[in-house]
């Protein structure tokens, strides 16, 4: 589920900078390195564990330390060229200097002792993790745009902490299709009277169909739709035009949905400001696992909690007696309706529950279900871990995308008699410092 949280106002503190020779001994489960001979603790990006380092670091805190490499003094054999020439200023990748296996590896053993202190349990039941292909797996991404200097167009992602956009003609992780978009696309808006207008493109490539999504924010005239539309047709591609917030308009030949599918046999239609997982083949082997992982039978019905557009709910519609699926995004919650009937599937539903809620479990649709998939957005699931009992589930399946808000929301669940049966790691970000992970618990 989308939320959106908006921090109280803090007075700016004082930020006080100084130069440090450190020894990294390890990395935390974002992939940065830390340096615990220092008191406090210094955390410093881009670095890795045995590594000599100098480095900037921003005093602003009294339990640690935040620091931006300066220079390797002694390299990590592990430390390797980045691929990308754009990873010193782009701030789309952070850990290009080490490879994925390594990196992989270094998260499960920060996401394993940070459990372990949060749950006291040693060993944890870890499972292989998932992966796929280290490079062109993306398959959704938004380019940000300034077009105000024709003399200096950009046209890329933001820097690393800044709000500046790293120009770019190409993106390793990309999938191929949208890599070979970029260049072409900076071509175009170049020929656009209306690209100082241009907030964002949005990338996406469906099973089907390469889309485009120009978000503009002024009416476009006719020389420039012709130029779109001819651009899209040349490209084959589905190019549409957001010219105000939710509202979308196809100006190519192709107008086709665009669909994605999660397990042979099934497809799901998302528009260009849907949430979906960026990485398709970890997608796929996820709700794959969810499904073996829970073991369902023609009895078990299932609550789907921040189910979007039905990534989990449809494919365990096919496995068990029932699912509902709640979600606190009106469109996402349509979105999933209007797939189950795509699929022809009767027994999924779905209802738009505001899950931050304390009551949220109390909703009349869950009466009769035993067995609950957790999807939440980076803020967790505390509300829901708190109204949690072991005498209406007997498994719950929690998917997070922030080890962090898990740990806090696993302990709750534990302190509620919940046992943690399984876990395992889903590589679903390459190269990036992102950690995903699935968890089983059981109620009984």
């Amino acid at each position: 589920m989308v939320s959106i949280f908006k921090a109280p106002k803090k007075a700016k503190k004082l930020v006080k900078l100084k130069t440090l020779t450190l020894m990294v001994d390890g990395l935390d489960h974002e992939g940065h390195g830390v340096c615990t001979e220092n008191q406090p603790v210094v955390f410093v990006p881009k670095t890795l564990p045995g590594e000599k380092i100098r480095a900037s670091v921003s005093i602003t805190n009294k339990r640690f330390w935040q620091g931006k490499l300066m220079d390797v003094i002694e390299p990590s054999p592990e430390r390797i060229t980045p691929k990308c020439h754009y990873y010193e200023q782009c701030g789309g990748c952070q850990v290009q200097h080490a490879s994925a296996d390594y990196m992989l590896e270094a998260k499960q053993k920060a996401v394993d002792s940070m459990l372990q202190k949060q749950l006291g349990m040693n060993p944890l039941p870890w499972q292989q993790p998932l992966t796929s292909k280290a490079w062109s797996y993306r398959r959704k991404a938004r380019l940000a745009v300034n077009a105000q200097d024709d003399s200096h167009l950009k046209l890329g992602f933001r820097g690393e902490e800044t709000n500046d956009i790293v120009d770019i003609s190409h993106c390793a992780v990309l999938e191929p299709k949208l890599n070979e978009l970029v260049q072409d696309i900076k071509l175009l808006i170049k020929k656009l009277k209306v690209r100082r207008y241009i907030g964002h493109i949005s990338l996406l490539q469906g099973d089907n169909v390469t889309q485009v999504t120009f978000r503009i924010t002024k009416d476009v005239e006719k020389n420039d739709r012709n130029l779109l539309a001819g651009f899209a047709d040349r490209a084959n591609i589905k190019l549409v035009l957001e010219l105000h917030k939710g509202t979308f308009e196809a100006v190519s030949q192709s107008n086709d949905d665009v669909f994605i599918s999660p397990v042979d046999g099934l497809k799901l239609n998302c528009e260009p400001n849907d949430f979906l997982q960026v990485n398709a083949d970890v997608n796929r082997k996820m709700v794959q696992q969810a499904i073996q992982w829970l073991a369902l039978n023609d009895n078990d019905k299932v609550a789907d909690l921040f189910c979007g557009i039905g990534n989990f709910s449809l494919p365990l519609a096919k496995v068990c007696q029932q699912v509902v699926g709640l979600e606190g995004v009106t469109d996402m919650v349509q979105r999933a309706t209007n797939n189950a009937q795509l699929n022809g599937i009767e027994n999924a539903d779905f209802d738009c529950v505001d899950l931050s809620q304390d009551d949220s479990l109390a909703h009349k649709s869950l009466s009769g279900y035993s067995v609950m998939l957790l999807d939440p957005a980076r803020a967790g699931a505390m509300s829901v871990a708190q109204q949690l009992s072991t005498k209406q589930w007997k498994k719950i399946l929690y998917v997070s995308c922030n080890p962090s808000t898990f740990a806090r929301d696993a302990k709750v669940m534990q302190s509620k008699g919940f046992k943690l049966t399984k876990i395992g790691l889903l590589d679903m970000f390459p190269q990036t410092s992102h950690v995903e992970l699935m968890a089983l618990f059981s109620g009984n």
